[in-house]
């Protein structure tokens, strides 16, 4: 019995036998030029996202931030090891004091 994976590569395989070289080379210059524009994005997305918690903290809501998460500690180990969470490392922010 073919599992679901191998019947996959078994068609693409297939497929790619039918196209020239041309066609593949293009092919692969597309998607790996698809790879570097995602790779791209998630790095401004992570950068983003450590930025906006780090604004968040400053204003004193950290712990209101982390409370939507709480009930999905899947999603805050991927965005930890992802590195989208600011680390122990992070700055500790005091309210400001006006003059």
């Amino acid at each position: 019995m073919v599992s679901g994976d191998q019947s996959k590569i078994r068609t693409a395989v297939d497929k790619s036998s039918k196209l020239s070289s041309e066609e593949l080379e293009r092919q692969l210059a597309f998607k790996n030029a698809e790879i570097e524009r995602l790779k791209g994005q998630n790095e401004l997305l992570i950068a983003s996202h450590k930025t906006m918690i780090l604004a968040v903290t400053e204003m004193g809501g950290f712990p209101m931030w982390k409370r939507f998460f709480e009930r999905y500690q899947t999603a805050l180990d991927v965005l930890e090891g992802m590195g989208a969470i600011p680390g122990t490392g992070m700055v500790q922010f005091t309210s400001r004091e006006k003059p």
